[in-house]
């Protein structure tokens, strides 16, 4: 059977050296750990490498990527995604959350963004697509659909790849979340409920075209994600990249 697959990746063209072929088969063809939350609206899943993410943009119609972890710009992975943003006309917004965690006000912040129905359909991701995409996942449960901290919990822990024996900071920082929620303590971005786009939003225009900056956000106290290369980056990232979320295609 490994013989057969081998002999497939290298018709293929695929490097098969040490399971390169097959880790390159897997990760470029494949999904990675992709669910939709609420059709239409939201889909969580990983970093995609581009033919996936093309499929997901385009099979969920989605308007606004929201990557969740900070990253640098000449990062292959952020290179690769850059290229199919400038290629789909998508909106993308960075989180820099570190270290598969959240400040709650990033928290906060993510779920408020994926709450805006000028950005949906939305889809949300980390590196794993595990620890801050549930995290940011229970944080919009929580925050603008009324659920509580174990509701949250029990969903984000019902997925296959999730550990929940084992994810006991995620569990802690959803609960701290759902207090600070009831408490007020956290902002509040404004986001739009109505059934569609304002008259003013629009497409990107001119993809590419290197006169706007990338939208990266951060919550109070975190330090600014690196931006090694960052004069380079000339795509248009997140809300304020040359234009508003694009409406919606034919």
């Amino acid at each position: 059977m490994k013989r057969r697959r081998a002999i497939v990746l290298t018709l293929l063209g695929v490097p098969t050296t040490l399971g390169l072929g097959t880790a390159f088969f897997r990760d470029d063809l494949l999904e990675k750990r992709v669910a939709v939350i609420e059709p239409g609206r939201l889909v969580r899943g990983a970093w995609q490498r581009p033919g996936p993410l093309r499929r997901v943009i385009e099979r969920e119609r989605i308007r606004t990527i929201v990557s969740l972890t900070a990253i640098n710009r000449d990062d292959p992975k952020y290179v690769a995604q850059a290229k199919v943003v400038s290629e789909t006309g998508v909106n993308w917004i960075i989180v820099p959350m570190r270290g598969s965690r959240a400040t709650l006000e990033q928290m906060a912040e993510a779920a408020d963004l994926l709450a805006d129905s000028r950005r949906q359909p939305a889809f949300f991701h980390c590196v794993a697509g595990h620890h801050r995409t549930s995290l940011v996942h229970a944080a919009y449960r929580i925050r603008h659909e009324g659920w509580t901290a174990s509701q949250a919990w029990r969903e984000v822990a019902s997925f296959p790849w999730a550990r929940p024996s084992l994810d006991h900071e995620d569990r802690r920082l959803i609960e701290a979340f759902a207090a600070a929620q009831s408490a007020g303590t956290l902002s509040r971005r404004d986001v739009d409920h109505a059934s569609g786009p304002s008259s003013e939003v629009g497409r990107p225009a001119n993809p590419g075209s290197g006169r706007s900056r990338g939208d990266v956000r951060g919550g109070p106290g975190l330090e600014e994600q690196p931006r090694r290369g960052s004069e380079r980056a000339n795509l248009p990232l997140g809300s304020n990249a040359g234009g508003q979320p694009r409406p919606d295609r034919a």
